[in-house]
């Protein structure tokens, strides 16, 4: 799971992606480019990648309860270290995943508000006539 190559390492790179091309997109509104050009969106992260973050917490939370049922080993063994250090393990790779569902909906709720703030922009500035409901006109 683990493992270089494996499914944890696998769904971080996707996010630290996926990540660089939120700051990218963020960067370019900072630094005024896309004015009267072509916009770019943050989008959501695809619904594979979080069914791949469930599936791993999943099978995280299952090696977490075995080590719990295990116990804790007292004293300084090669048993109570490795026990000690795979349960620190675990706990961060969940805490990791928790983390980056978490920027990832912050991301997202960013853009959003980020988008109404555009759409409000102008607003009673012009007189455009905006589309209404169409019963008002009789």
């Amino acid at each position: 799971m683990g493992e270089k190559g494996g499914r944890y390492n696998r769904v971080v790179r996707r996010f630290e992606i996926w990540m660089e091309g939120v700051r990218d997109v963020v960067a370019s509104r900072d630094g005024g480019v896309g004015k009267g050009m072509d916009v770019e969106f943050v989008s959501d992260l695809d619904a594979g990648w979080k069914g791949e973050c469930e599936g791993l917490a999943r099978k995280l939370g299952e090696c977490r309860d075995v080590i719990g049922v295990l116990g804790r080993v007292e004293g300084e063994s090669s048993l109570a270290r490795i026990l000690s250090g795979t349960d620190a393990l675990v706990e961060d790779m969940l805490a990791g995943l928790d983390l980056m569902l978490a920027i990832e909906r912050e991301a997202v709720a960013r853009e959003n508000d980020w988008v109404r703030s555009v759409n409000r922009e102008g607003d009673g500035e012009d007189d455009t006539p905006r589309a209404g409901a169409i019963w008002r006109a009789f």
